[in-house]
């Protein structure tokens, strides 16, 4: 293809990113698309952790539809950079450019210890939570 295809972010979790890939506009594909690749990074110049093909199955997919992917099994609370490239019967096109976003925390397992409050003012207070030993 002359262009790349589009990522566009949708949602997320601890240990899941969900994404939308736009295909290349009609006059840019060459041909129909026959795969895209998926590379997930951990940092913008990292070796890609994650290499995923998705084949196009041209009887359950129309020429110019957009795919859903899921980026599985990632870390909690760690950024990463996706990125997607066409392919058509010719060959690869370049890569997108890509989309940095952080996986959530975990939320904690129980209610908050070792609460200290402090008042700061006639309206107002401050906490502090301590972790204790770590």
């Amino acid at each position: 293809p002359a262009d790349s295809p589009t990522l566009i972010f949708q949602s997320l979790s601890t240990t899941e990113i969900s994404t939308i890939i736009l295909p290349p506009t009609a006059i840019d594909q060459n041909g129909p698309i026959i795969s895209y690749e998926v590379r997930i990074y951990t940092s913008l110049f990292d070796i890609p952790i994650n290499l995923t093909n998705i084949t196009m199955d041209p009887t359950m997919y129309p020429l110019f539809a957009n795919i859903s992917f899921n980026a599985t099994g990632l870390e909690e609370f760690v950024f990463y950079n996706l990125t997607v490239r066409a392919y058509t019967s010719v060959g690869p096109g370049e890569f997108s450019s890509g989309i940095l976003q952080q996986t959530d925390p975990t939320a904690p397992s129980g209610t908050p210890q070792n609460v200290v409050t402090i008042a700061l003012s006639p309206t107002s207070i401050g906490v502090t939570l301590y972790r204790g030993i770590i």
